[in-house]
Order: structure tokens, then sequence, then C-alpha cells
């Protein structure tokens, strides 16, 4: 029987159980029909192992090692019951009998207050006569004991070398925002920008993505709250030029997608300084000026001189969505431009991994996911497709969770396994910042098993760990001066 299937259905009956005995008592035909099918599902997994560590890690179950998402209402409000009660762990060794599982399941029932004055964890179960189910305040460690600084499974040479270039595309990107917040200056004052200025930056992108695309795309995790504007439009900037370049376009298109991406909401410049916090509740007039802003920017960048028809129409329709909705609909029969939907994924990807007055910051491989479940109406299939490979399931600035219990970020997507970048570890299994950092190689064996040395088994928001993506960034960069 299919694993997954059988640990949903542990687990639904574990929570159904759990409630049933909060109302009535364990001998009660409600109760024993759940403790029935609960040593049915425990007897087919334990006789394919010694035991089953159920597990919270960063707030979530975690199952056989790897985050548990089959049924994610009840996983959550289990992960819950365990972490309200301190519990880390709940493991359940083979030989478990139905009424080891109504002990345990009792005690699970009790509120956090009852429970917190049973005494020590380790021995509550045990005192109740329980040997084949543990209690444990420790989150479980998966993988392999062997040291994390075993040297088979740490990447060498040529990446390091790669993400050695960090200071000098930094320095690109730093330069391009400040060359931003001068065009978009300029515009607010009803001045015309600079489009020599404009094409030169968007050439020194181009060049920094070219010399190397995972330190650039790890640099898009580079937000301000206070400038929001300028530092998005050079991260959409990025995100297109890399994806332009992935997707085979000659030289001259990347430029012109780029430049188009750069000055994508140059239109903005004509809101008042409080629509740009304004999530919601907009006036007639305020929506208005929220949908014209790709025609108002249109019209200024004609106006900075002669740009290509790609260029324009980066800037008119990165609000267009694949199934022809969106804003502003110039003519109703024409489909989406191909080039407006690459910039309306990076536009989209840019925003909602940053916080802003009226959301939290999707963590990077949350984002692709809301946006691979858009595929086909907000986005166009085969593009959403394509971003992925390039960005990766796990993109490059992404902090995640390994099997060794360490905490890492990704800094090189693998477009051959996008489960397993590389990954520059940061975090220790016991939660300590490492003295020296190192990068592994996530797709490197044990020479001895055989087996994957660390795997990836969850995003985790940077928020929770007090870890600033954008700070750490700058500061391996060369500091944090503009």
């Amino acid at each position: 029987m299919d694993a997954l299937f059988v640990l949903e259905s542990l687990l639904r009956n574990l929570q159904a159980a759990v409630k049933s005995i909060g109302l009535y008592p364990p001998t009660h035909p409600t109760a024993a029909r759940f403790l029935t099918r609960i040593a049915e599902d425990l007897e087919t997994v334990l006789s394919e192992q010694e035991s089953l560590v159920l597990g919270v890690v960063d707030h979530a179950l975690v199952a056989l090692g790897l985050p548990f998402t089959g049924t994610e209402a009840i996983a959550l409000a289990f992960a819950q019951r365990l972490e309200e009660r301190g519990i880390g762990s709940v493991e359940f060794l083979r030989g478990c009998q139905p009424e080891d599982v109504s002990q345990c399941l009792q005690v699970l029932a009790l509120s956090p207050e009852a429970f917190g004055g049973l005494g020590r964890l380790e021995d509550i179960l045990a005192q109740r006569g329980v040997q084949a189910i543990r209690l444990s305040q420790q989150a479980p460690t998966w993988g392999e004991e062997r040291p994390v600084e075993a040297d088979d499974w740490v990447a060498q040479g040529k990446d390091e070398l790669e993400w050695a270039t960090l200071g000098r595309c930094l320095k690109v990107y730093r330069e391009a925002v400040g060359s931003a917040k001068r065009i978009l200056t300029e515009a607010r004052m009803g001045k015309i920008p600079s489009l020599a200025e404009a094409q030169a930056t968007v050439a020194g992108m181009v060049d920094g993505v070219l010399q190397d695309q995972n330190v650039m795309l790890a640099l898009t995790m580079i937000k301000s709250y206070d400038e929001y504007l300028f530092n998005h439009s050079v991260n959409v900037g990025v995100l297109c030029i890399a994806m332009a370049q992935s997707l085979g376009l000659d030289s001259e298109t990347i430029r012109e997608v780029g430049l188009g991406a750069l000055l994508h909401d140059i239109g903005k410049v004509n809101w008042p300084e409080t629509l740009y916090q304004k999530p919601r509740g907009l006036s007639d007039e305020e929506w208005a000026l929220v949908q014209r802003h790709p025609l108002d920017g249109a019209e200024i960048v004609e106006k900075m001189g002669s740009v290509s028809p790609t260029t324009l129409e980066v800037v008119l329709e990165h609000h267009l969505r694949y199934d022809r909705k969106g804003y502003p609909i110039v003519d109703p029969d024409k489909e989406p431009g191909f080039f407006g939907m690459i910039a309306q994924m990076a536009d989209t990807y840019d925003a909602i991994t940053t916080t802003r007055v009226y959301q939290n910051a999707a963590e990077p491989s949350g984002a692709v996911g809301r946006m691979q479940a858009l595929a086909g109406t907000v986005f166009d299939p085969k593009l959403i497709e394509a971003f992925v490979r390039m960005v990766g399931i796990y993109p490059v600035g992404s902090l995640v969770r390994l099997s060794s219990g360490e905490l890492g970020l990704v800094v090189k997507a693998n477009p051959a396994d996008s489960s397993r970048p590389l990954v520059r570890l940061l975090f220790d299994r016991a939660g300590h910042r490492m003295a020296k950092e190192q990068e592994v190689d996530l797709t490197a064996r044990d020479p001895e098993s055989g087996q994957f040395g660390r795997t990836i088994i969850m995003a985790v928001d940077p928020a929770t760990k007090n870890f600033d993506v954008a700070k750490y960034l700058e500061g391996l960069g060369g500091g944090t001066g503009a």
C-alpha cells in the first residue's frame, strides 16, 4: 500500500481520535473505532521499519524525514497540538498496542495547562505503562549522523569561485538602484528622464546576469521598505533579463526586455504618495490611477526617445493576464504579448516576496508554488514552467532546512534537478550560526551508503530565524553602504 496514503489515514485517525477522547470516554465506541484504525495503520507502517517518528520542525509536521503535505489542515492542527504541549516529536515503536495508543491520545487530549502538570515529558507515558510510544521535547534529527564537516559532501572549486563574484554583482545592483532612483525622480518632477542612462544601466545588468546569473538572482532578495519602487524596478529587470536569457533570446531583445522591465512602473510617478501603501478600499479615482499606470508609463517612455516595440510592450502589458483579464485592456481581441507575460511573472514574483504595509513577504519557494497554481489563468503555462526551471523549486535566496538538521541558503539553482540546488550552510543542527560557512552540493552522495548526503525537507521563513537575507548578501558583498 502507498506509504503516503497510509500516513494520511493514520494522521486523520489520530487527530479524530484525540478530539473524540476529549468528548467521550476512551471506551466509547466512537473512540474505540478510531483506535482500531490507528492500530491497523501503525501495523502497516511498522512492518517496514522499526519506528515511526512524527515531529514538528519550524511549525510544520514532519514524517519519514519529509514535511507532511498530504492533508495540510489536519497536519497543521496536529503539529500545533504537539507544539502547544512542548512536544517536539512522538515516536511509535514496532509492537505498540491499541492500549498504548489510547494512553498516548488521552494525554494529548488534555489541555496544555493540564498536560504541563504531568511532570517530565519523557516520563509521562512510561508512568502509564507505555513503553512502545515515546514523547520528546527534541524535534527529530533527520538524515545521516555523520559529522556535517564531511568533505565529500562539500562543493569545491568552480561554484565557490562563481559565488565570489558577489561583490562585483552587488556593485552593479547598487548602481542600477541609484540609476532607477534618478530616472523615476526626474519623471516625478515632470522632466523627461535620460534614455541613455537607462540603456547603460540595463547593459550593466545584462553583463551582471551573464557574469553570474545565480548571484544576480540572489540579489533580487534585497528589498527596501522605504524605497520599494526603485529596488522593485531593478529586481524585475534582473528577473526579466535572466528569463529572456534562459529562453535563448538574442542579445538585442534581452536588452529591450530589460529596459522595459527597468521602466515598467514609471507610470506610478503620477500617484499621490498615499496610494503606494494603500492595499484596499481604493476610491474610484485611485483605482483609475492604478489601472492607468501602464498607459502613463508607456507615454513617458515614448517621450524618452526611440524605443523598441518590445520595450513598450513590457511597460504597457505587465499587468495583463494569460486569460486576457487584468489591465489596461486596450484591444479585447489581442492576445497578451510574449514579452509582457515575461514581465508579468517577474513583477508578480518580486511583489509577493516583498514585505509591504499590507502583506507579509512570501518566502521564495512559497511564491513559486502560488504562481504555479495560477498557470492557465493568470500565467502562461509554458512560460511559468520555464520560469520555475530557471529559479528552481527552491529559488536562489531561499532559506532551507536540510535532512541533516542544518539550515542553509540556496545559492545556485540546479536545472537538472530543481530539488537539489547548491546550498551555503549557515546554521548547524542545534540552530547556532556556523563560524565557518561552507557550500554543499545536494547531488553529492555518501560514498559508503550511496545515499544522498543531504536533502531539503522544507523551506523556512527567514523571519522565524531572525535572519535577514538582504543584509547577509550585502555583508558578503563588502558592507551595506549604498
